[in-house]
């Protein structure tokens, strides 16, 4: 630590000279903590001062002599390794008639006070401060507060700097005292109510090994009354039967070098412990399915049982669970196919009798007439943040029903990041792009690349900038939907991160986007000091949104299950065992992604919000940040060419610009793997010919003054 000082030492001036217009001005003392390099050029513009350095020379030297006789200067001025203490000489010379003058100045450097390390520390009732060897405690920051004596005692939880200065130096040291231990935050337990009396019985012994996971040391008791854990007296037994009907409040005492007494609600609900599971197979080869054949991952299942509808959705190894089913017959049936998909079987009925039923029904999905179609979809994993590492997420879906081959091609902003890496090692990369090859893509199948950035400092990249990727595929075959090949993600610039949240692809949109897909991602991070067992998103949609387009896209872990009850969504990872940040910190994330549309009869105005819950174990529920995204009309879209029209799309030879604002445009038109093909300047409205266009998907980009406007264009 570089400590300013007040006044500085000025080592007496000598001027030789024979030629009074030359000036060797006093400069001050150099000074520096922990670092014995100096550059001394940083004293050039103060020895010259109004003096012009093209016709005057600065030099450094050992000694008045060299200094006077003008040899054996300092060649390394600008890094210069000095001894703690130095006397440089500065010889400033007229190039012209070879008059100079001379003054000196004094180089100082020490090493930091060494007053060691500190640990934080846990005590039950108090602790008391140790004799230093150097330094000396304080209530605050570089020696602020309250200064403390070894010897005395600390009852409450606080931290405490030690704080060293030298004269020159300062260093400090900060550690916590923690006194005692904060109760534990529990989320209700849920008990199953079989005859609707109110009373279940609870496992009490589950809760136990999920906290012991965390601490294996650690002891458990659980007790009726406040009292009874205080005192720890008349514990009670697993499974436990509560006495108030429906909730009941017990405590638990919990004891890790200190003992805590938490509160802990018992919840009654009717349930069954009934559960539907299967796997969903895609039958490449078209032989009924078997274990060679691919999963069939992100597919909708229905259960119908009478009025009551559930769904419940493939991961990514697809597999799916209905939990709580209840008794009756129970109809499952496929959604969401592709085109000419089938399911064998079509549907399967599966009767339910009594509670704690485990359940089957697995489905083979067989394919129509060949086709391809293959869609990309990117994710920031993490807030765009200047000066920190930036991860996306890249996948590529075979929704045909062929095997596929192809590339895949992601472009950046490279005056924003530098590319560090990728999961996968790219075939070719250019100073914005990198392409990845995909080869045997099974249908219902996916292919994730991440690739990873180190976003550039401010002043470069500022909190508020957007920084654009984008993500396009390309197959081999002929792929019948040109649309889904592009996907183009904006991201704001922030200054934070915070580890649990929810975002949304869009904050606004226009009426001429009401059928499109909104993309969310929820994130987690474990920030405690165990692994995290189980983990429970819930997230209510609300009934702006059509429930019945949800489509889950993918995780970080591919064994969630996923259900949804109207518009309930559960996302359940069981025995996840999420490593903490402190312990692992890259491991420690974990993820949701799916798409829904708008509903239908969203009004001009209204605004989409969702919020989202996560739990971890049996802690209390981590409540996201709300996203939300409003429709406006296009007449109150900021930008002159809102009103602009480009038609036919898909188009075949000509492409028509027309409602264009007055004045000159510009106009640039890019293939998917950002190679620009075309551009021109135009004014007023105006006809693009593309009839040497290979047929595909291109970006065509509109520039008009401040404005810019990017559409998305189908050559046949």
């Amino acid at each position: 630590m570089i400590r300013k000082l007040l006044s500085l030492l000025i080592i007496t001036v000598c001027s030789i000279t024979g030629y009074s217009q030359v000036t060797a001005n006093p400069v001050p003392d150099l000074f520096q903590c922990q670092n014995e390099i100096f550059d001394l050029t940083v004293q050039i513009p103060i020895v010259l001062g109004a003096q012009d350095p093209n016709l005057y020379s600065v030099d450094f030297y050992h000694s008045a002599t060299d200094a006077t006789n003008g040899v054996n200067a300092i060649v390394t001025a600008s890094s210069y390794l000095a001894n703690m203490n130095d006397i440089v000489y500065i010889r400033v010379e007229n190039m012209a008639t070879g008059e100079f003058a001379l003054t000196s100045f004094a180089i100082h450097w020490e090493i930091l006070p060494s007053i060691g390390n500190f640990s934080d520390v846990l005590t039950c009732d108090y602790y008391e401060l140790m004799p230093l060897q150097v330094g000396n405690y304080y209530t605050g920051p570089n020696g602020t507060g309250t200064m403390l004596q070894a010897g005395d005692i600390i009852t409450q939880s606080t931290t405490i700097y030690v704080y060293a200065d030298s004269g020159f130096c300062t260093n400090e040291e900060s550690f916590t005292i923690n006194v005692g231990i904060p109760a534990l935050s529990l989320a209700p337990l849920v008990g199953c109510d079989d005859n609707g009396d109110g009373f279940a019985s609870f496992n009490l012994d589950l809760l136990t090994q999920q906290l012991l996971f965390a601490e294996p040391n650690a002891q458990v008791t659980y007790y009726e009354s406040q009292i009874d854990a205080m005192t720890q007296t008349n514990p009670l037994t697993s499974p436990y039967t509560n006495f108030n009907a429906y909730t009941q409040t017990i405590f638990v005492g919990y004891t890790m070098e200190c003992y805590v007494v938490s509160q802990l609600q018992l919840v009654v609900e009717a349930c069954t412990n009934n559960t539907i599971s299967g796997v969903i197979r895609y039958d490449a080869d078209q032989n009924g399915c078997s274990s060679a054949d691919g999963f069939a991952s992100n597919v909708q299942i229905t259960n119908t049982n009478g009025s009551n509808v559930s769904y419940a959705y493939t991961n990514a190894l697809g597999a799916y669970t209905f939990t709580n089913v209840q008794a009756g017959s129970n109809t499952l049936t496929l959604q969401g196919l592709t085109t000419g998909s089938v399911a064998v079987p079509t549907s399967q009925t599966i009767p339910v009798t009594g509670d704690g039923n485990s359940l089957t029904a697995d489905f083979c999905i067989s394919g129509p007439a060949p086709f391809t179609d293959v869609s990309v979809l990117v994710y920031s994993l993490n807030n765009v943040v200047p000066g920190f590492q930036n991860i996306y997420r890249m996948d590529i879906t075979n929704v045909g029903n062929t095997v596929a081959n192809g590339t895949a091609t992601f472009t950046y902003d490279n005056t924003m990041v530098t590319f560090n890496s990728s999961s996968v090692t790219p075939a070719s990369t250019t100073s914005n792009s990198i392409t990845f090859n995909y080869t045997s893509l099974a249908p219902y199948d996916q292919r994730i690349f991440y690739i990873s950035f180190m976003v550039l400092p401010p002043p470069i990249v500022n909190s508020g900038d957007i920084f654009s990727v984008s993500g396009a595929v390309t197959s081999l075959q002929t792929d019948e939907n040109l649309v889904n090949n592009l996907f183009i993600k904006n991201t704001i610039v922030t200054n934070s991160f915070d580890p649990n949240d929810i975002s949304v692809s869009e904050d606004a949109i226009s009426q001429d986007q009401i059928d499109d897909y909104l993309y969310y991602m929820i994130r987690f991070q474990n920030l405690g000091t165990g692994p995290a067992v189980n983990i429970r998103v819930e997230n209510q949609l609300e009934n702006k949104l059509d429930w019945s387009t949800f489509t889950p896209l993918g995780s970080s872990h591919d064994n969630y299950l996923a259900q949804r009850n109207e518009g309930e969504l559960t996302f359940q990872f069981n025995n996840i065992n999420l490593p903490p940040a402190q312990a692992d910190e890259p491991g420690s994330h974990g993820y949701i992604m799916y798409k829904i549309k708008p509903s239908s009869t969203l009004a001009v105005g209204e605004m989409i919000s969702n919020t989202a819950s996560i739990f971890f174990d049996f802690n209390s529920a981590i409540v996201t940040n709300t996203t939300q995204t409003q429709l406006i009309s296009l007449s109150t879209v900021k930008s002159d060419l809102a009103q602009l029209v480009i038609y036919p799309n898909p188009a075949t030879s000509v492409i028509n610009i027309v409602d264009v604002p007055s004045g000159s445009s510009e106009f640039a038109f890019f293939d998917i793997g950002g190679k620009q093909i075309l551009k021109g300047v135009f004014d007023g409205n105006y006809s693009l010919d593309v009839s040497q266009v290979q047929p595909g998907l291109y970006f065509l980009k509109i520039q008009h003054g401040l404005n810019s406007i990017t559409k998305k264009i189908v050559i046949r």
